[in-house]
């Protein structure tokens, strides 16, 4: 009777957990990991200030086309080489316009200057063409010939040497590129040239249709109030 007992007891329920407890887990809160901070935007570049004015220039320029135009410029730039394929540069130095005539070279600022004349010359027979095989594979240059007249303010007229292109700025900041001596076409050829390899003369008959269709864009008179 005694070991009945026991083994009775021994297998009994076991107790339920205190309400209080239950209470105390299910109450814990869960804890999120903080979200991390947006990052600061970064501030707007200041936009870079606009080239200063450098001309005071009431300008009428005609074209092959029969085209005009007229408008003041604001500003006056000129290419670093002669094929405006580097910077432009305004620096006051690189603006004149060098004169040559009645033995005598000078120098004038486009100020001093009341028409300026162009007369490009016929494709077929005016352009002159050359390759340079410094550089492989090989540049190729055609050049039309575009003599240039300069009619000073005080009314003397000279030959303008000046071979860089040229960039006029408007007032509605359009601009307007032209050529003074010669108005050049370039291209570099896209096959290798191989040792004692002749010329293509595909790239100089290229080049020179590339200067028939510009023809009618190019300047043949700047006339210039003051």
């Amino acid at each position: 009777m005694v070991m009945m007992s026991l083994f009775v007891v021994g297998c009994g329920e076991k107790k339920a957990p205190e309400p209080a407890v239950e209470a105390a887990i299910e109450a814990a809160p869960i804890v999120e990991a903080a979200p991390e901070p947006e990052p600061e935007p970064e501030p707007e570049p200041e936009p870079p200030a606009p080239p200063a004015d450098n001309a005071d220039l009431d300008v009428s320029v005609s074209f092959v086309s029969g085209e005009t135009r007229s408008g003041h410029v604001k500003r006056i730039e000129r290419s670093t080489d002669w094929w405006g394929e580097a910077d432009y540069t305004a620096d006051e130095g690189d603006l004149l316009l060098t004169l040559e005539g009645e033995g005598t070279e000078v120098e004038s600022p486009w100020s001093g200057i009341k028409k300026i004349t162009i007369v490009p010359k016929d494709v077929s027979s005016g352009a002159d063409c050359t390759y340079s095989s410094e550089v492989n594979p090989w540049i190729y240059t055609c050049e039309l010939q575009t003599p240039t007249t300069a009619v000073t303010v005080e009314g003397k007229s000279y030959t303008v040497q000046n071979r860089q292109q040229w960039r006029f700025v408007f007032d509605d900041d359009s601009e307007l590129t032209f050529w003074l001596k010669k108005w050049p076409a370039r291209q570099q050829d896209e096959t290798i040239t191989d040792m004692g390899g002749g010329e293509n003369y595909d790239m100089y008959a290229g080049l020179q249709q590339r200067l028939r269709d510009e023809r009618g864009s190019m300047v043949t008179s700047i006339a210039i109030s003051h």
